[in-house]
């Protein structure tokens, strides 16, 4: 069995306005964001998983990451936002699952995977529109089918999406298509749960996550996710958050078999400007590959807060 060890590095910065705290008019707010990547791509270098064991694996690059503005009005909350948006930002977002190190629990890899989408590590041009009606929340989205062109915003097609939210579950569907941009189009569901809340402030979440796409052209026609997450369970550390979860990707081709992630990680603020992450992954098939049986994965996540 081999061992070597990579490395992920982000740096962020971002500025944000408020219009209303600058005294304009109120509802309005402005983002601005900045990544620099610099990656040792642990799963294409070494693990040879599909589903990407670091959501940080990415080009080395630097660039404007989000850039958008966005309006508030109080006719059932609605929301009209444009610019550079990361679609995962508002869409195919599971709470609980962001603990997670893998990038399926982020986003479905149907979704990431199959298409062009405007995500990490580069979200295109979009217009995003969300009201929320008696206790449900309604959105739709138009975004670039190919956010590499951030010059061109409808050259190779769109993407739309659209989402309905009600009490922790979520459905959603996306099309793409375009002049140099492949017909496709999928399903998402996610089920987003406070299993047990004591009085104390411990709490036990539990979440469900499903995806679907074009089963004859895509490399992931199907996906199943879910996990469990402990917080506030220690009194003197209540920030620290444990979670156990798994990823399973169908894929398809000569060989293939469905590649799984039992992730184990444990989210731990040392100050109030870092918080250390161990986490362990045993990826079964990795590469969707029945001639590769596991790969174990450990990983060590530091997050500093600068101000």
């Amino acid at each position: 069995m081999a061992h070597a060890t990579r490395y992920d590095k982000v740096l962020e910065g971002s500025l944000e306005t408020d219009t209303q705290a600058d005294g304009l008019w109120s509802g309005g707010r402005a983002k601005i964001s900045l990544y620099h990547i610099s990656s040792g791509h642990p799963s294409s270098t070494l693990i040879g998983d599909e589903q990407g064991a670091s959501n940080l694996d990415a080009p080395d690059e630097t660039r404007i990451y989000e850039a958008w503005y966005q309006q508030r009005f109080p006719y059932h909350q609605a929301l009209l936002k444009t610019g550079l948006i990361d679609l995962n930002q508002t869409f195919d977002v599971t709470r609980d699952a962001g603990l997670f190190l893998n990038a399926s629990f982020g986003v479905t890899p149907t979704l990431s995977l199959d298409t062009n989408a405007s995500i990490y590590p580069i979200p295109g041009a979009a217009i995003v529109a969300e009201a929320s009606f008696h206790g449900y929340k309604g959105l739709a989205g138009l975004f670039q089918a190919h956010p590499l062109d951030r010059q061109h915003f409808i050259h190779h097609g769109l993407m739309q999406i659209l989402e309905i939210n009600h009490d922790g579950i979520k459905l959603g569907a996306w099309q793409q298509n375009g002049p140099t941009t492949s017909s496709n189009a999928g399903l998402y569901g996610i089920a987003d749960k406070t299993l047990y809340k004591s009085g104390n402030g411990a709490r036990l979440a539990g979440f469900i996550q499903l995806g679907a796409s074009r089963s004859t052209i895509n490399s992931i026609p199907y996906f199943t996710g879910g996990g469990l997450v402990l917080s506030g369970f220690y009194p003197t550390r209540r920030e620290d958050v444990a979670g156990i979860g798994f990823a399973n990707a169908a894929t398809r081709g000569p060989g293939a078999a469905a590649e799984t992630s039992i992730e184990v990680t444990y989210s731990a603020p040392i100050t109030h400007r870092l918080i250390l992450q161990p986490d362990f992954q045993l990826i079964l098939h990795p590469g969707g590959l029945e001639a590769s049986p596991r790969a174990e994965v450990f990983l060590l996540r530091a997050q500093w807060i600068l101000f």
